[in-house]
């Protein structure tokens, strides 16, 4: 049964009101077309083409190929007015010359692909100096650092750690305070800036160096970004107290307890300010930093000892992947697993650092 179209036909009133309505408006058009004439203002009208001059060479063949196209889309139109006439699906008429273009665009699309694929190999080996794990270390030690295995563990680390920065809203960089700057990475600090997203240092194990020394490197790391001195809890569980109280005013016996958590409340309540800025109210938290300086610890700590809590080590490469733990509704950690940055490697005082710390194995 074939389908009525609707009816075209409209009331008087409406009819009326249209033409009133078009009059209105020709008769402020040529209103303002006087007043710009009066005040010398020069409105440009829509230029007409002036087609093919007689003296561009070829022109008779330019005009062949320009009748014989019309043709053929006149013809197009045609055979889909007699397709739907019939019912049938329309195929669209795909020219050679935009065949051949499709051809050329999946070969560049597949070029290009390769080349970035190339391309995000060498930045992963550019960035990231060696693993971290156990086995993966070993493997560099022994196979070299440009074996197949040692680049693949590199990227695979790289990747988490591109994973991690592309969901976080907030990167916060965990800094071993016996040598933070060993341990610091300013060109990971930089592309994070460029994202647009914030960064927070954390001045982790205080308990290890004098009360001098963390308020020296407060003060100076204070100059670059936020930064909170930190105490993570060697043993998870309920009984970690001393979340509340500021390093400054730390005990002793805090200090060295196992139970202690010192700078906790004061990093969950700088996230929070963060989140109160975000429109949706909550906000992804990424925390990365070299092996071994305490990440996974500082989310247990974090948790208060709820849930099931991160696998944490006295050796580097415990975390293998990226792994999310919810804080509370607002605030959500992402734990990356710990990478050492080439630039960082270079010098044997920074490498003695790094053995020293245990950030390799």
């Amino acid at each position: 049964m074939k389908i009525k179209k609707p009816s075209r036909r409209q009331t008087l009133n409406r009819k009326y009101n249209i033409q009133k309505k078009v009059k209105e408006h020709n008769r402020k058009v040529k209103k303002q077309a006087r007043v710009a004439k009066k005040s010398g203002v020069v409105v440009s009208k829509k230029r007409r083409d002036p087609g093919i001059p007689n003296s561009w060479p070829f022109k008779q063949e330019v005009l062949n190929d320009m009748e014989k196209r019309k043709m053929e889309i006149e013809a197009n139109r045609k055979r889909e007015r007699e397709l739907r006439k019939k019912g049938l699906p329309v195929q669209p008429v795909v020219s050679k010359k935009k065949q051949d273009k499709v051809v050329k665009s999946l070969a560049e699309l597949k070029s290009e692909a390769e080349r970035r694929t190339r391309l995000y190999d060498r930045s992963a080996d550019a960035l990231i100096g060696s693993s971290t794990s156990v086995r993966d270390m070993h493997s560099v030690t022994h196979l070299g650092s440009n074996s197949k295995e040692a680049q693949n563990t590199r990227r695979a680390y790289y990747r988490e750690l591109r994973k991690v920065m592309g969901m976080a809203d907030v990167v916060v960089e965990v800094l071993d305070a016996r040598d933070p700057m060993s341990c610091r990475c300013k060109s990971l600090e930089e592309e994070i800036l460029s994202y647009g997203k914030k960064v927070i240092l954390l001045l982790n194990k205080i308990d290890l160096v004098p009360k001098e020394a963390v308020q020296a490197w407060l003060a100076y790391l204070r100059k670059d970004f936020p930064t909170i001195a930190f105490k993570a809890a060697r043993s998870s569980g309920d009984r970690q107290t001393g979340r509340a109280i500021a390093a400054e005013s730390a005990s002793e016996g805090l200090l060295k307890s196992s139970y202690g958590v010192i700078g906790s409340d004061a990093l969950l309540q700088l996230l929070k300010n963060y989140a109160r800025g975000v429109g949706t109210g909550r906000i992804n938290v990424g925390i990365v930093g070299y092996p071994n300086v305490g990440k996974s610890s500082v989310i247990n700590s974090m948790k208060r000892g709820k849930g099931v809590h991160l696998m944490t080590g006295n050796r580097a490469g415990v975390t293998k992947q990226m792994q999310e733990v919810q804080i509370d509704k607002t605030v959500s950690l992402l734990d990356c697993p710990g990478v050492i940055f080439s630039g960082s490697e270079e010098s044997a005082s920074n490498t003695s650092s790094l053995v020293i710390r245990q950030s390799v194995n």
